[in-house]
């Protein structure tokens, strides 16, 4: 079982210097993210454009649904008998949950 915040996330805010990414249960942001196009001095990321880090913001708040959905695919590709051998999308698929719930990389 997963120990990440429950879903949904979204993205709950922003600014020129950032974007959060919140959960309907919290009161406060799982995550921010710096916006600095120039690269200026303090940016943990010189030279990211604000659009990919909006790009991440939306990845990582859909995060919690994508987790799901690989666990309901998961559960019908092996009711229909699918091989999880070496290289399969079933073993893809079961990698990327371990990933999630268990940090493995």
């Amino acid at each position: 079982m997963s120990k990440h915040t429950p879903g949904p996330w979204k993205i709950t805010g922003g600014s020129d210097e950032e974007v959060s990414i919140g959960a309907r249960l919290l009161k406060w942001d799982i995550a921010m993210l710096p916006l600095y196009d120039d690269g200026s001095w303090g940016s943990p990321v010189p030279g990211l454009p604000n659009d990919t880090q909006k790009a991440n913001a939306a990845l990582m708040a859909a995060a919690p649904e994508m987790l799901e959905a690989l666990k309901h695919a998961t559960a019908s590709m092996e009711a229909r008998g699918f091989n999880d051998g070496n290289g399969s999308a079933l073993a893809d698929v079961k990698a990327a949950i371990a990933k999630a719930e268990k940090g493995v990389s």
